[in-house]
């Protein structure tokens, strides 16, 4: 009975485990791979090192989850030359299962990290996978034994980056957005999370969320450890990484296991399993002589010793040929086994066939790749069941199918390949020849990449239109590092089109018999073939109209600093709800270990439908948002054109060293390392210099992505217009330019982002500012930040253009944070930047007593003056002397301007007081509000030297053009408020009159400064109760009147008409802010009235 009970637990626990592996996989399982150029020598003391490095790294990484994840599978790929030079253990297997891209790569030092760190190329954001680690050999075996604990701890840190998507939580010296020191007031804090790491990484408490690091930048100011508890909550609370090491630990706590390391080299035998539909539809639109054409350059192009097995299947399926060794006398014979003709029938049993596939695949212990070509619209009945099976066996699927011939749920079994979609236009036959040619040429490096044989690379794209005489002429250029087994191929609409197409080399030397054969016309020019310019010539039979052809060209590295193009998407098999979560585009440009900076990369997306093809530009900047690290090599874009009808996408990208602006950058020594644990990188990748690069160009395709749901269209003056759901990018690089001397403004700067994200240009930007951190997160960013004058803004320029903006500082001496974000026309605001602080130091100077100022000092009681005092040092005695002049000056022209006031004041009529309403108005015009308001704004302006914003101040000293978005202190504002003498009032500034027992001397008010949820509220508050005549104060330069006239149709919480006097009752007003009566009142602030 105990036994058949503990049966059942240990049941119940395998269950378990195998429900939590899926989760969890993909953090014990590891992929190591051996580069080529790591030399054998020493190699099985490189073995031993690595396998130990590993070991410790697992024992951090178990400890830093808390128990939750440890490496339990660490497969390990040798170069098959180390086989032959008995560099391989006992345990060495001839193996397959390198599915997956390696996760750490050993390679050659780096040209710029060295041989002593290693480093994650991360091209997306925070939480989402790397690309993958590489550590160079030195890191391995140049070290010392103290070290060893050291460089666990630093691999642990790379691992955390690749599987997690965390980033550094310190500062980088000279890094323009993660620099090492924050200044802040007149100290430099150390840009750090923490002040002591543990195990590598910042500790929960005390974590400082508020500075600049590429961590808090990209994680929304959370830590490492943070997020790495979110990924893991799932599970964190159930079990640990595998259930087995709660079982055998005695305090039920987890233990730790040992690492199981395996050793594989690549097989002998690559195996290709072509499953090709024969049904009716095949035929539709030429499909079935195109792929014939694609599949016999497939056959011919695959390296030899690979395996090739050909199913097909209508109805039923069949087996055409069993799993064959390619060699150069089968090749013919086995592309001759592909039926020449499709069959009649309709149905197509695609999960008979997909089964027969499996079974194939598993004859003779080989494992291989499928590449299955179908124009089956149906969903099989057994779907489910053909998913399950791929995803058991793990076999990378490679599927081709046509766009108006497919059920979409074909993406799933991509899973471990790709889906390829043929998008067929009925007007441009020839761009789907070409489509089709890109999507084999990938499938072959893909395919092939387990195998000795170099890729396929394409060099040259073109397409020409036949002259007057049927004549076609052009030119290509073979590059020094590609030039063996070039290939070049001339294709036009009907394939009889080609008369003659001849080559000529640099030389001189004439190629002139092409090959006509299985609807192809090319040269295929086996060998080493001389760099430079080629020419070709053809001519086309006479026909009434002239003719396009294309005319492509590809080859195979011929040295090992051959320039390498890798696409991919951020979209799964599964595909995307465009809507909700954007969709990115990656390509990464290397040469060797090198990475090439400057290309110019652009991505041809072809779109479901009929719709045109849209191109996006793919940018090395480093900004965060999309692209990750400046230097990396790669290229990201957004990617927002989206028809209205879900569907597939398919990407297509070139590279081109454009006006010979591609570089390889270098270092000119080696990089320090600040300590043992010193990572890379910040913003960019470190280089002191580059090297320029020669002209080449490169065409590859990314698998195609499936959108689920399309854009949203509307109706816009007759024609549709697309719903704009995407807001501009978020702007990281937002910095302090200078101060402008001897005054309280200073310049910033920033990149401008693009409309959506990082296509197009963004609407209007919004900048505001606080006294701390807090109030400008995102949560807080609109209803605490001050708001800056939208006169001081400029409007957006294109992505990637500098601009800058003057703004001021509220008052001296205190630290203000900045802040700014983009809007787009539909209102989609952005994301708010990076925090600048900025610090204006302010000595006051002692002015010599003057008998002017003894006699005036009386009367300047009245208008008080707001002395902002140039920001120089103390002992400058001439600039004081000529700043007490102009002091002395203004005091004198206020003297005048009081004493006019006054003399006019005597002539005016008496005050008449309402005793019930608390507002004094002039008895000369109580008719009209509008009277009172005019001799308000009549009063002299008030100048920034008296710290007062203008809004002429600010367009006269400044050429920046003015916002599209009106300011709402543009307008003349004013508020009604029923409260005792003295009672302060939020947001107002404030100004004392004689009779006051105090004098407030400061510069400016923080109150001068009211936020609101759009605008900053220009405010001229009437001092209440009894005394004498209330003062105006005036923050802006009110040059706009608005007669608002609808606030008794309102019902306001905050105003009632019969707070009024009697003589201001009746007249018809209206709230100050466009929109303002649909905000929330929880969130109206600071309200006024005009």
């Amino acid at each position: 009975m105990i036994r058949f009970r503990m049966e059942i637990v240990l049941k119940i626990l395998v269950l378990v485990h195998s429900v939590l592996c899926v989760d969890l996989s993909r953090y014990e399982q590891l992929n190591i791979e051996i580069s080529e150029d790591v030399r054998t020598t020493d190699c099985n003391r490189t073995l031993q090192n690595l396998e130990d490095l590993i070991l410790e790294t697992s024992k951090r990484i178990f400890n830093i989850t808390s128990g939750k994840v440890q490496l339990r599978n660490v497969v390990i790929k040798l170069p098959g030359s180390w086989e032959a030079d008995n560099c391989a253990p006992p345990t060495l297997r001839h193996d397959a299962d390198d599915v997956a891209s390696p996760d750490f790569l050993v390679q050659e030092s780096h040209p710029l990290l060295g041989d002593r760190l290693p480093w994650t190329v991360q091209h997306e954001g925070c939480g989402q996978p790397g690309r993958q680690t590489e550590l160079p050999t030195g890191f391995l075996t140049n070290h010392a034994a103290e070290e060893e604990e050291d460089r666990a701890t630093l691999l642990m840190k790379e691992w955390l980056k690749l599987k997690f998507g965390v980033f550094e939580e310190d500062g980088f010296q000279g890094d323009p957005l993660y620099p090492s020191l924050v200044k802040e007031g007149k100290e430099n804090i150390t840009n750090s999370g923490c002040l002591h790491k543990v195990q590598g990484v910042c500790p929960r408490e005390d974590y400082k969320e508020d500075l600049p690091t590429k961590q808090n930048v990209l994680c929304s100011r959370r830590s490492v450890l943070s997020v790495l508890d979110d990924t893991l909550a799932d599970v964190a609370s159930n079990t640990t990484s595998n259930v087995t090491s709660r079982m055998i630990s005695v305090l039920g706590s987890p233990a730790f296991l040992p690492v199981n390391f395996r050793y594989v080299v690549p097989r002998q035998h690559n195996r290709i399993l072509i499953v090709l539909d024969r049904t009716s539809s095949m035929g539709m639109n030429n499909r079935w002589s195109l792929l014939h054409r694609e599949l016999f350059r497939l056959i011919s192009s695959l390296p030899d010793n690979t395996e090739v097995g050909i199913i097909t299947f209508g109805q039923r399926p069949s087996v055409t040929l069993m799993p064959t060794v390619l060699s150069a006398e089968n090749r013919e014979g086995v592309y001759g086994r592909i039926p020449r003709r499709h069959l009649d029938e309709e149905e197509a049993c695609l999960d008979c066939a997909m089964r027969l596939a499996s079974e194939t695949m598993r004859t003779g212990g080989n494992r291989g790749s499928i590449i299955l070509i179908t124009a089956s619209a149906t969903r099989p009945t057994e779907f489910e069941q053909m998913v399950a099976r791929i995803r058991l066996d793990r076999i990378p699927v490679y599927t081709v199918t046509f766009e108006k011939s497919l059920f979409y749920e074909t993406r799933l079994l991509g899973e471990f390949g790709s889906t390829y979609v043929v998008h067929e236009k009925q007007h441009d036959i020839l761009a789907g020849t070409i489509n089709l040619s890109d999507i084999f040429t990938r499938i072959l490096n893909s395919v092939s990449s387990g195998a000795a044989g170099p890729s396929l690379q394409k060099f040259h794209e073109e397409q020409r239109i036949s002259d007057d005489s049927s004549m076609v002429t052009g030119s290509l250029v073979v590059e020094e590092s590609l030039r063996d087994n070039v290939w070049v191929q001339i294709t036009s609409p009907d394939r009889d089109d080609i008369e003659m197409f001849e080559l000529t080399s640099p030389t001189g030397k004439l190629f002139q018999f092409p090959n006509y054969e299985h609807g192809l016309v090319y040269f295929r020019l086996t060998g080493r073939q001389e760099p430079g310019i080629w020419t070709y010539r053809a001519r086309l039979f006479k026909k009434e109209q002239h003719v396009r052809v294309s005319v492509i060209a590809m080859a195979e590295p011929s040295h090992r600093d051959s320039f390498n193009l890798e696409t991919w998407t951020s979209v799964n098999h599964e595909g995307v709800n465009a809507l909700n979560t954007p969709v990115k585009l990656f390509a990464r440009l290397t040469s060797h270990v090198s990475q090439v900076i400057n290309a110019e990369v652009v991505a041809t997306i072809h779109r479901p439908g009929d719709s045109e093809p849209v191109s996006v530009v793919l940018r090395d900047s480093g900004t965060g948002y999309p692209d990750i690290t400046r230097g990396d090599g790669v290229y990201s874009a957004y990617f927002t054109q989206f028809t209205s009808e879900p569907g597939f996408y398919s990407v297509v990208v070139s590279v081109r060293n454009k006006d010979g602006g591609a570089l390889l950058p270098r270092l000119s020594s080696e990089p320090t390392v600040n300590n043992s644990t010193s990572s890379c990188c910040g913003s960019s990748l470190p280089f002191t210099y580059t090297v320029p690069l020669p002209q080449f160009t490169r065409f590859t395709l990314s698998g195609s992505f499936f959108v689920k749901e399309g854009s949203q269209f509307y109706l816009r003056q007759g024609s549709p217009t697309r719903n704009d759901v995407f807001p501009p990018s978020r702007i990281t690089d937002f910095q302090l330019a200078n101060y402008l001397d001897n005054s309280l403004y200073v310049t910033l700067k920033w990149t401008a982002p693009g409309n959506d994200y990082d296509f197009g240009q963004a609407f209007r930007y919004e900048i505001r500012c606080y006294t701390n951190r807090e109030a400008l997160r995102e949560e807080n960013f609109t209803d605490m930040g001050i708001l800056v004058h939208t006169s001081l803004i400029p409007i957006p320029e294109t992505y990637g253009t500098e601009q800058r903006s003057t703004v001021g500082i509220p008052w001296p001496n205190e630290v203000f944070y900045y802040a700014i974000v983009a809007y787009d026309e539909e209102g989609n605001r952005g994301e708010v930047s990076n925090v600048v602080s900025v610090f204006a130091e302010e000595t006051p100077a002692t002015l010599p007593p003057t008998p002017e100022a003894d006699e005036t000092g009386r009367e300047d009681d009245l208008y008080p003056v707001h002395e902002s005092l140039p920001l120089t040092a103390p002992d400058n005695d001439t600039l004081i002397y000529v700043v007490s002049g102009i002091v002395s000056a203004i005091l004198v022209v206020i003297l005048v301007i009081l004493l006019t006031a006054l003399f006019r004041s005597k002539w005016s009529s008496p005050v008449k007081a309402n005793n019930a309403g608390k507002i004094y108005v002039k008895d000369g015009d109580t008719s009209s509000l509008g009277g009172t308001l005019k001799r308000i704004v009549s009063m002299p302006d008030i100048d920034k030297e008296q710290k007062v914003w203008k809004d002429s101040d600010s367009c006269e000293k400044t050429s920046i053009p003015k916002s599209p978005v009106p300011s709402i202190s543009d307008n003349l504002s004013w508020r009604y408020v029923s409260r005792a003498v003295g009672q302060e009032m939020v947001g107002v500034h404030r100004e004392y009159s004689h009779h006051q027992n105090h004098h407030n001397s400061s510069s400016t008010d923080s109150s001068m400064y009211s936020s609101n949820d759009s605008e900053t509220t220009a405010s001229a508050e009437f001092v209440l109760g009894g005394g004498p005549e209330p003062r105006i104060s005036v923050m802006e330069d009110y040059t706009v009147y608005r007669d608002l006239s609808h606030l008794d149709s309102m019902n306001q919480d905050y105003f009632s008409f019969s707070q009024l006097p009697q003589e201001l009752q009746g007249v018809s007003i209206v709230p100050y802010s466009p929109g303002y009566d649909i905000v929330e009142s929880s969130k109206r602030r600071h309200v006024s009235l005009v």
